[in-house]
């Protein structure tokens, strides 16, 4: 029962901040972050990580979107989700370059696009 109070707790913070509610999405998204790594959800804990980074990149807190971009990958990477370890290294090269550190933005969107166009090319996609 709790992994599914977990899920619906986190699609009514994602409904949150799709409706512009950052507030009730932040507060809500971080309850759901610290209960799915209690119950042991590495999917939503990582989710979570993902979600709260692109609302700290719209908030220009891009100190905190780094880490929790990278603290996303490390869990996708673990789980040997692609797009979403892909998508988390974008928002982590978005927050470097809003601080400024554009060749380390850089890297980190070379990163991003091997992940992403890598798995494609090695499925015969591209």
């Amino acid at each position: 029962m709790p992994l599914l109070v977990t899920q619906a707790d986190y699609n009514i913070a994602y409904l949150y901040y799709l409706r512009g509610e950052y507030s009730k999405a932040i507060a809500m998204m971080r309850a759901t972050r610290l209960n799915s790594e209690k119950i042991g959800d590495a999917y939503h804990h990582a989710l979570c990580n993902l979600d709260l980074s692109e609302l700290y990149l719209e908030l220009n807190l891009s100190a905190e979107a780094g880490d929790l971009a990278q603290q996303g990958y490390e869990g996708f990477h673990k789980l040997g989700m692609g797009y979403e370890s892909a998508k988390c290294l974008a928002f982590s090269a978005m927050a470097a370059s809003q601080m400024g550190r554009a060749f380390e933005g850089l890297k980190r969107f070379a990163d991003a696009r091997e992940i992403s166009f890598g798995r494609r090319i090695r499925r015969g996609l591209l």
